[in-house]
Parts: C-alpha cells; structure tokens; sequence
C-alpha cells in the first residue's frame, strides 16, 4: 500500500522504437547493383564502419552465414558425386561384353550394381541440384532483405533520433556543468602546504608555523599526496 496516500510512480517504458516501412526491391535490383553477397560488400560494410551491428541485422547476417556454409556442403558432395559415376560408367564399358556377348552371369551381376549405384548417384544429384537452386534462392532472398533493414534501420534510427538527441545533448550539458563546478570545488579544497608554508613563516614566525607543523603533520602529509589523485 503507498504511503501517505501517495501513489508510487510507474517506471517509464523504454521509448518504442518506430514503425517504418521501406519501398519493396526486385531481384533485379542485385544484378543491376553488382550486389552478390551483401555481408561482404564493402559498400555494405562501409555503412556499418566503427558501429555495432543492430540486432535485426545481425540476426539476418547469421542466417546468410548459415546459408552460405550450406551452399559449401552440397558443392562438396556433388563433386564427390562425380568420380564414384564415372568409375561405375567405366566399370560398365569394361563388363559390357563379358557379360552379353559371353554370357558371364557374375559380369550381368555386377552391371547391375553398377547401374543402380549410377541411379543412385543421378537421384542424389539431382536432390542436390534441387537443394541448391533453392539455397541459391534464400541467398538472394536474404540479400534482398538485408538491403530493406538496412535502409529501414538508418531511417528508424534517423527517426527516434528526433526525440532523443534533444534530450541527450541537454543531460551532456548539465553533465559538463556540473563537472565544472566540481572542480572548482576540488581546486579550492586542493591546497598545497609547500606552497603556504612560506607566505606563513612571513606571517605567523618561524616558531608558530614549527608548532603548526607539529600539530598537523598527518595533514600536511596528506596535502602533498592530494596532487596524485589529479
């Protein structure tokens, strides 16, 4: 229950950030601007040089990554498709006449093995080419989408900047103010007995200042520290 009859005060929400559509991008759009893989496009990086990527974006690249790693895996194995077919089509030519033209039933045995392993390979390749057409797909589909957040985040962050750089610049001047007052006060509570010791022996004698030197030792000591801490 609030006391006094006071109600609490509601934290304040984080400021939502702004709702911002972006014109659509034809595919076309990469072919025209030489755009291949935006992640690595210097025009891209450029954009982003000294800056954390957003998380948006960074979710995006992570993703194309993913993509790219995949696209490195089936071309692998389509070319370690490759010799296994052509050992199989040689190991036919090879088996072809013992098998018909002499009638050798274990040569007919392993023509058949070999023909299945080569429509084998023709199903998995074709898988393959299927799968990579549509990684290829994705790629162009997450350049496409990297190139709206991008454009979208400049423009929302442009957007919230409206409000917040206002607010911003006046907390850095009271910051710098206050800062200022703070050392004026450090300046005048800085003082130095090596510097007033002389202008106090004038004042005071030379046995006064001696039996103030005696009293306060500790906090002459500790005067002539107080530059370290500058």
């Amino acid at each position: 229950m609030p006391l006094f009859g006071k109600k609490t005060p509601k934290p304040q929400p984080p400021p939502a950030i702004p709702a911002l559509e972006v014109p659509e991008i034809e595919p076309s759009f990469l072919r025209k601007n030489g755009i291949t893989l935006l992640s690595i496009d210097e025009r891209w990086t450029a954009l982003f040089s000294g800056r954390t990527l957003p998380p948006s974006l960074l979710l995006l690249q992570n993703g194309m990554n993913d993509l790219l790693r995949r696209q490195a895996t089936l071309r692998q194995e389509r070319e370690q498709l490759e010799p296994g077919k052509r050992r199989a089509m040689q190991h036919i030519m090879k088996l072809t006449k013992e098998a018909f033209e002499n009638g050798n039933e274990e040569a007919k045995a392993e023509l058949k093995t070999s023909r299945d392993e080569i429509e084998r390979i023709n199903l998995r390749w074709s898988s393959l080419l299927e799968e990579t057409e549509q990684v290829e797909k994705d790629l162009r589909d997450g350049n496409l989408a990297m190139l709206r957040e991008t454009a979208a985040h400049v423009f929302r962050t442009m957007r919230t900047a409206q409000d917040r750089l206002p607010a911003l610049t006046d907390a850095i001047r009271e910051a710098e103010a206050a800062l200022e007052r703070l050392k004026v006060e450090r300046d005048a509570l800085a003082l130095d007995w090596n510097t007033l010791s002389e202008p106090f022996s004038r004042l005071y004698g030379t046995e006064y200042v001696q039996s103030l030197e005696t009293r306060f030792s500790t906090d002459i000591l500790q005067s002539r520290m107080l530059p370290d801490y500058f």
